[in-house]
């Protein structure tokens, strides 16, 4: 654990929350990925409800990378960056600014979107958007 660039971004119960799972991993060793008592309830992408909010576990303080190999400190095996489980803890700076970058993305696309359609002819035409006249 490093905490000197883990704590800075947390607020003060995220880091008491961070520090009580870590004792509790000391304790009791890993959870398992399933839905009972020592389970993480852990979802892939597909199944993430949160993923359009950004709260995914390549954002979680418990991410981390094993060589290429995603992996989360609370349960063994590779996970899907874009997963999610019942302990994720995301900075409030995490969630925004990963926020703000993907409204940004998401308007840049819009912006420069070309409009394709069919005139009476059947034949494909591009309309341009304002910014490509």
């Amino acid at each position: 654990m490093n905490e000197g660039l883990i704590f800075p971004k947390l607020n003060e119960r995220q880091k008491d929350l961070y520090l009580k799972i870590i004792t509790n991993l000391q304790t009791y060793g890993y959870f398992d990925r399933g839905l009972g008592p020592n389970g993480i309830q852990y979802l892939s992408a597909a199944q993430n409800p949160f993923k359009e909010k950004n709260l995914e576990c390549e954002y979680c303080v418990f991410y981390y990378l094993e060589g290429n190999a995603p992996r989360c400190e609370l349960i063994q095996g590779p996970i899907d960056p874009e997963g999610w489980c019942k302990f994720w803890i995301i900075s409030e700076e995490d969630i925004r600014k990963e926020s703000e970058a993907a409204f940004k993305l998401l308007n840049s696309k819009a912006k420069a979107f070309e409009v394709v359609y069919k005139n009476n002819n059947g034949e494909k035409n591009e309309a341009k958007t304002k910014n490509n006249k």
